[in-house]
């Protein structure tokens, strides 16, 4: 019984006991990296969202047809309505 109070012990000792902060800085250390916090809100967004729809000598670009197309199983989502509007 006090074998395995002794262990149960120890294995509970040894699953926690550290806080975030400090497992932070041991990753960063061990992979020499730094973390940090970054905050995109506009990261679902693609590149091609931003890509300029009529070019200066008149060249219409659309590559909005790639993701914004009508829906069809698993995906039902119908936004075909955005390749006209420019709306995202």
């Amino acid at each position: 019984m006090k074998k395995y109070l002794l262990l149960s012990l120890a294995f509970i000792t040894s699953c926690g006991g550290g806080d975030k902060e400090s497992f932070i800085k041991e990753l960063e250390q061990k992979n020499n990296i730094s973390y940090t916090k970054v905050e995109n809100f506009g990261a679902y967004i693609p590149p091609q969202c931003y890509t300029k729809t009529l070019d200066s000598d008149g060249t219409v670009h659309n590559p909005c047809y790639t993701c914004h197309t009508q829906g069809t199983p698993p995906n039902f989502w119908n936004d075909t309505d955005l390749q006209e509007s420019y709306n995202f």
